[in-house]
């Protein structure tokens, strides 16, 4: 009985392993989704970004392939993301743009931008076309001025 519940764990860790659902990032662990944008307010202008929660202020959070699909407010949160890829960094995710989905020319376009922050701030980003906390902090979005501004 011993020897086969032994089994049982070890083809059930291995599974899990090899089907990546325990497979994400240490330093995401905690960070919620963003499901939601909320306009920061900076002076006369107002500079809207994911959030976890609609108008929480918390910018501390995850979007990742896969997200936006369902539609709704992540849908916006990713969709806000895309734009600010496409004006603000000149990136290419391709004939729908801005479409709300994040495919993998959204994960490539945070690739992008994470390794320019690298390049010219230092960041010290992980190239890994997730868009987590340290990404939001360097990353500039458009503002309703239509002029990308930035946190950092």
């Amino acid at each position: 009985m011993q020897i086969r519940r032994s089994a049982i764990v070890t083809l059930s860790a291995v599974a899990l392993t090899f089907c990546g659902v325990a497979t994400a990032p240490a330093a995401y662990a905690a960070t919620p989704h963003c499901h939601a944008t909320s306009f920061l307010h900076e002076g006369s202008e107002y500079n809207e970004m994911p959030t976890a929660t609609p108008n929480d202020w918390n910018w501390r959070c995850l979007l990742t392939e896969g997200d936006g699909y369902a539609g709704g407010d992540q849908q916006h949160a990713v969709w806000v993301l895309q734009r600010a890829l496409i004006q603000c960094y000149g990136q290419n995710l391709g004939s729908a743009g801005a479409d709300g989905k994040y495919g993998t020319r959204t994960a490539e376009g945070v690739r992008n931008v994470q390794r320019f922050h690298n390049q010219t701030q230092n960041a010290g980003l992980a190239v890994d076309g997730q868009y987590g906390p340290n990404t939001a902090y360097y990353m500039e979005f458009v503002n309703t001025q239509n002029r990308c501004w930035t946190l950092s």
